[in-house]
């Protein structure tokens, strides 16, 4: 991963200015893209990346953590200049019909714009 980083530069040119070329440290669209340093708020939870989608898996064991795993991950977004896209972002909640005990709904995440 180290060589794959070396070397690469960017600038931005706008209004007929260009920029002093900086270092790229996170090439976006590649395989181990843009959620290189997203860590978790919780242990026990997964975050699974293809590509520059960033999946968060949290098991019924940390079902109450969900929301705190969202807030963290937007937080990571801000800081790394970038949004979370709320309209793009879904909650998949997977239950097994055969448990004795019924499954609960976790809460609803919040809408933020």
């Amino acid at each position: 991963m180290v060589d794959f980083f070396s070397g690469h530069t960017h600038c931005t040119r706008f209004s007929g200015l260009t920029s002093e070329f900086l270092p790229i440290t996170v090439i976006h669209g590649s395989a181990i893209g843009p959620a290189a340093d997203l860590t978790l708020a919780k242990a026990g939870n997964l975050l699974a990346k293809y590509a520059d989608d960033t999946y968060l898996i949290v098991p019924a064991t940390n079902v109450d953590s969900h929301a705190l795993e969202f807030d963290n991950i937007e937080t990571w977004a801000k800081a790394n200049n970038l949004a979370l896209n709320r309209s793009k972002t879904i909650e998949t909640v997977f239950t097994d019909g055969k448990r004795k005990r019924p499954a609960t709904q976790p809460p609803s995440l919040p809408d933020i714009s």
